[in-house]
């Protein structure tokens, strides 16, 4: 029986399994050509959906797979094993379950004719059809239309232009099923803002991809791209405001005010951002990126979106990378620079040797420390670590890292606050004497500081092991104490409850200054000093004519370097500071410093690049 039903399928309209011939595209008419590629039309025999085929005049049985196929059941009901049937079901051979699904589910609109037959040989006309079709626009007959009047309401909902071009049809055939179904899935249903293919590939029914292929245009919403970073010569990164699935035909990338473009290689894309992998870009010459999606995500898109940046030189700096033994099961490896993400976490790419699984990887926000989680390590073993692959964000890959290690022995005691010291009148930095957790660490409640003083924020540095405390103004002199609690290490021990005492610094910093080029003076301070004071040029003076015209405190905090106008080579210049303040408030006394004029430099402007996140990190050998 199975066999019977089988053979009778390869021989009816769209029901064929055949493989489908090739046909022309001018051969048939954009909506038979939409069909096809939905898979909705099939064809009859080995020449797939050919003109021929698309002359014929379907049956009601033949119309009705059709429509099983255009909602994305036709499985379901060839699966169908329901015996309450039409009539006739008994006459209808392969079809009897089919007729069985239409008639346990009236709402498809099959419902048959008042006799309780189902006529599945009997030709369907354009009436019968659109009834159909405008059912499955979520309309009902005898509610919303009477069956008489189904051609005119057709009309009035965009459906056909025209119905009484429908009704004088002599014979509705295939090509006219799929003109019908062509223009049903560009109509929007009952109650909806969007098309019936939109409602269809939300609802999982079509994919985006198909719908996109076949020809049909999707309802859209405009996504906004948020960031962008040219993150390396060949890697651009781009942040979304919605999830976008962006594809490599999605991208172009062409020179500005040239000829040349960037081949995309790779378009790797999670959720709202995605990275660009492109050919070599020349140095220094500007590209124009424009992003066009072209199959939406969720019907979301990105169109006409062009942004112009500067490509920089290429990054050949390999990453390095050191280990740390932070418990039995982990290891903390620490890379010189921000890694690529799949690398980094790829446990292949890391090896202990000696019957130690690496279990997985986690590389975390500064983009340059990964913590392995490992089955246990015994105390007292040797192992041999071996660590390779890892690229940074610029594709360059480490050199093979080796390392010998011994087992660590279980720690059974609470971390140690080792120090606590004001950092400047708003930041406290409370140093351990091993790594801590995170999420005790970050928690202010564990925190308190007397005379008032409010912890208003607590974060753990990339070292694990100090925490930065974020306070309310402190007093300048005041000696304050704080306490601290409930801080674990990473093998779960806590600390007890334990009080210390710090003191907002009160002393005023001292100076000294020397010449470093023939224009920069660099200025030190004793201590860390207050960025809007310290860059301030009218803080210097120079005297014999010498400019000051710019001022740049470094990262430390306590160098400023003064960039002044040529030196005369071996003249003594006198540097005159006042009215600089320190992190704390304290103001430095009128110092006056002496050095001597520098040589020009002659030497060659050379630079070093790597990539560093979201920016290009280029070193010259000297200020530009």
């Amino acid at each position: 029986m199975r066999k019977q039903r089988i053979l009778a399928l390869l021989t009816a309209i769209i029901i064929a399994s055949m493989p489908m011939a090739a046909v022309q595209a001018d051969t048939i008419g954009k909506e038979a050509q939409a069909c096809r590629e939905l898979g909705i039309l099939i064809g009859a025999d080995s020449s797939g959906v050919s003109p021929q085929y698309l002359a014929t005049t379907p049956t009601r049985i033949q119309a009705f797979i059709i429509v099983l196929r255009l909602k994305g059941i036709y499985n379901e009901a060839a699966e169908y094993e329901g015996t309450d049937n039409f009539k006739d079901a008994s006459a209808a051979g392969w079809a009897e379950n089919y007729m069985a699904y239409a008639k346990s589910h009236p709402e498809l609109g099959w419902q048959g004719n008042p006799d309780g037959t189902f006529a599945p040989s009997a030709n369907i006309n354009g009436q019968a059809f659109y009834k159909v079709m405008l059912e499955t626009l979520g309309y009902k007959q005898d509610i919303d239309f009477t069956y008489a009047e189904t051609l005119k309401f057709a009309q009035s909902t965009g459906l056909v232009k025209k119905a009484e071009d429908i009704s004088k049809l002599k014979d509705f055939t295939v090509n006219d099923v799929a003109k019908g179904i062509y223009s049903a899935l560009n109509t929007k249903p009952k109650d909806s803002e969007n098309k019936l293919i939109t409602v269809m590939v939300e609802k999982n029914i079509i994919t985006s991809e198909k719908a996109v292929a076949a020809g049909l245009t999707l309802d859209t919403k405009d996504a906004k791209v948020v960031s962008f970073n040219a993150i390396s010569n060949n890697k651009i990164q781009v942040e979304f405001d919605q999830d976008i699935l962006l594809q490599k035909a999605d991208v172009e990338i062409s020179q500005v005010g040239g000829s040349s473009r960037l081949s995309v290689l790779s378009v790797e894309s999670y959720g709202k951002e995605a990275t660009i992998s492109t050919t070599e870009a020349k140095p220094f010459n500007a590209y124009e990126l424009t992003i066009n999606t072209l199959v939406p995500t969720n019907n979301v898109v990105i169109k006409g979106y062009k942004r112009k940046f500067v490509a920089m030189p290429k990054d050949t700096v390999k990453p390095t990378a050191k280990h740390e033994i932070i418990g039995r099961n982990e290891i903390l490896v620490t890379f010189s620079e921000e890694v690529d993400r799949s690398s980094a976490e790829n446990p292949s790419n890391y090896l202990i040797e000696y019957d130690v699984v690496i279990l997985n990887a986690q590389l975390n926000e500064s983009g340059k420390v990964v913590v392995l989680k490992t089955t246990d390590m015994s105390p007292n073993s040797f192992y041999r670590f071996n660590i390779q692959n890892v690229c940074d964000i610029a594709g360059n890959s480490m050199d093979r890292y080796t390392a010998l290690f011994e087992g660590a022995k279980k720690d059974t005691q609470g971390p140690i606050v080792v120090s606590v010291m004001s950092e400047s009148n708003t930041n406290v930095v409370v140093t351990f004497n091993e790594r801590v957790d995170v999420g005790s660490a970050d928690n202010i409640d564990n925190y308190e500081i007397g005379s008032g003083l409010s912890v208003t924020g607590a974060r753990l540095d990339e070292s694990g092991k100090a925490v930065v405390l974020s306070t309310a103004i402190q007093q300048s002199g005041t000696i304050y104490n704080l306490t601290v609690q409930n801080i674990a290490d990473t093998w779960g021990n806590t600390m007890y409850r334990k009080e210390f005492r710090f003191v907002s610094d009160s002393t005023r910093p001292s100076v000294s200054v020397m010449a470093i080029s023939n224009n920069e003076v660099r200025v030190t301070f004793s201590k860390k000093m207050d960025r809007q004071s310290a860059e301030d040029i009218s803080n210097y003076s120079i005297d014999k004519g010498l400019d000051v015209r710019d001022a740049l405190l470094d990262g430390s905090g306590k160098v400023v370097t003064l960039i002044t106008s040529d030196q005369t080579l071996r003249e003594v210049y006198s540097l005159t500071i006042m009215q600089v303040f320190d992190a704390w408030g304290n103001m430095t006394n009128i110092y006056t410093g002496k050095f001597g004029g520098m040589p020009a430099d002659v030497k060659e402007l050379a630079y070093t690049v790597k990539s560093g996140g979201n920016k290009i990190i280029v070193t010259f050998n000297k200020r530009v």
